[in-house]
């Protein structure tokens, strides 16, 4: 069972206790009983199914002004309260005197970098052009012997292959013997020097006596030796590693002439596979270089080029800020509209975020209604609206529905939903705020049997009674089926008849008992 069947059975035990105390007075059929009710006929009538709702009159244009960027003293109020105003127009200025610094400090960026942008310009055409001119030939150059290579392989086979680890193991032998070289020779004799003198000077300080005028020279030239007996250490040390290295480089390349070799050897591979990947590389080489080159003639933009555009356009956009910045220290109006409020003086110090003016089109009004959970379901898109105003007595405004919010707000246990509707019609002076009545005509019945809603005892939402007088003045109870109910008048679809006397009592006990403020309690 839902919440909302739970309250209506709730709400339903509690109307038909009522009902029931009610009831059994009325049986009892003594004069003193009749004193509680008022007879009325079952009559026909006019029914209408009617929403009423209640809400602010507001503008579909309407808006807090801010200055949204800048902040300062308020040096110019040019509008007043309750002035038409037109969309664009200045309302108010503020002082300009940081802002205008700004604009020149970003011009003069701007003219720097426009002059490095056109000196880079000016470069490129004559330097980066040398630099591809001398990167095409380098590449014809690589090509040409790439393609020798090629020949020579194509012509020698497997024999160019032979060679090629001949003068591998040639140039491995090489390194094995400059290393050989390095070890014995690299600032061995510059090493020996330094370390002797070091031992001099060590002797020599162990030798004189505390206080001797010569042991602080003696002192000074022992570091020295020593940084410089460090750096030829350090220097036959990196002499060592670069020969090592050079040795395993060329015992790699030997591997690889060998591995080729055996490959051609036993038909795994073509001998000319090497020469002419080679070759491949370096025409792609030569093709990359040419296309750069063509695109300098042409007009290309180079590296430095187009890191000069970059600073000159970043400098640009600095200059249209502080622009868009001198502009914005005016607040204009956004629509045509009337300033209704004014929280902004002369020489006032203001924040972007401060709210100045508060502007309206009051030539677009809406009303923003509420409407309760239980009509709400009943409500429509461009259902006619009859609106009204306690203020203008006799005037009638129109109107149709814009607007039906999916959720609600929750207030006493009941949801309620904003429905925005239009708000047409000429007449009284409508302002902003004022409380509209709005009445939305769901549905209508003509010449049907009506019967006052006081006279109805909701047992449960499906189960409702009347008190009928009969000709002998008793009192009884009939259950009825009722129709359309408009809060005041209820149709009688079965269960009564033209003419028949309903009571209603004076405290109407059989009021709906959603309207019951004493039974919700």
């Amino acid at each position: 069972m839902t919440h909302r069947h739970s309250r209506w059975k709730h709400m339903a035990l509690i109307a038909a206790a009522t009902a029931t105390i009610v009831l059994a007075g009325c049986r009892s059929g003594t004069p003193d009983d009749l004193e509680a009710y008022y007879p009325t006929t079952v009559e026909r009538g006019t029914i209408a199914d009617v929403v009423v709702m209640t809400g602010p009159v507001v503008a579909l244009n309407s808006r807090w002004l801010t200055m949204g960027m800048n902040g300062g003293r308020v040096v110019e109020l040019l509008v007043n309260q309750g002035q038409a105003v037109e969309a664009g127009q200045v309302l108010l200025r503020l002082g300009t005197n940081d802002l205008e610094r700004k604009l020149r400090e970003a011009e003069a960026d701007l003219q720097v970098a426009q002059v490095a942008l056109d000196e880079a310009q000016r470069q490129a055409g004559e330097i980066e052009l040398a630099e591809a001119e001398a990167d095409l030939a380098s590449a014809e150059a690589q090509l040409a012997s790439a393609e020798v290579e090629l020949r020579l392989a194509q012509r020698l086979g497997i024999v160019h292959l032979q060679e090629a680890v001949d003068d591998a193991e040639v140039a491995l032998q090489v390194a094995r013997d400059q290393l050989h070289l390095t070890e014995l020779g690299a600032n061995q004799s510059a090493i020996r020097a330094l370390e002797y003198d070091l031992a001099f000077y060590q002797r020599t300080l162990r030798d004189l006596r505390p206080g001797d005028s010569r042991r602080l020279q003696a002192e000074e030239r022992l570091t020295e030796v020593q940084r410089d007996l460090d750096g030829a250490r350090a220097g036959r040390d990196e002499a060592l590693r670069a020969a090592r290295e050079q040795v395993r480089k060329q015992e790699v390349e030997l591997a690889k002439a060998r591995t080729s070799l055996a490959r051609a050897q036993s038909g795994e591979e073509d001998p000319t596979n090497a020469p002419l990947l080679a070759r491949q590389q370096a025409l792609s080489r030569l093709e990359q270089a040419s296309r750069e080159l063509e695109a300098l003639k042409q007009g290309v933009d180079s590296e430095a080029v187009r890191a000069a555009k970059t600073a000159y356009e970043a400098a640009l956009a600095e200059v249209d800020g502080a622009r868009a910045a001198l502009d914005a220290a005016s607040l204009r109006a956004p629509f045509d509209g009337i300033v209704l409020t004014i929280l902004v003086q002369p020489n006032q110090q203001v924040q972007p975020s401060d709210s100045l003016f508060f502007l309206a089109d009051l030539n677009d009004l809406r009303v923003q209604a509420q409407a309760n959970e239980v009509d709400v379901p009943k409500l429509a898109l461009g259902q006619t609206v009859r609106i009204t105003f306690d203020a203008y007595p006799g005037e009638q405004y129109s109107g149709r529905v814009l607007s039906l919010p999916p959720r609600g707000q929750s207030q006493g246990g009941v949801s309620y939903y904003q429905v925005e509707t239009s708000l047409e019609g000429e007449g009284a002076d409508v302002r902003l705020g004022m409380w509209a009545n709005a009445r939305v005509v769901i549905g209508e019945r003509w010449g049907v049997l009506t019967v006052p809603t006081a006279a109805l005892v909701y047992v449960s939402p499906d189960d409702i009674v009347v008190r009928v007088r009969g000709d002998n003045g008793t009192i009884r109870e009939q259950r009825v089926k009722i129709g359309l109910n408009d809060g005041i008048a209820a149709e009688v679809l079965s269960g009564l008849s033209e003419g028949q006397t309903v009571l209603v009592p004076l405290l109407s006990s059989g009021q709906a008992f959603w309207d019951r403020p004493d039974i919700l309690r």
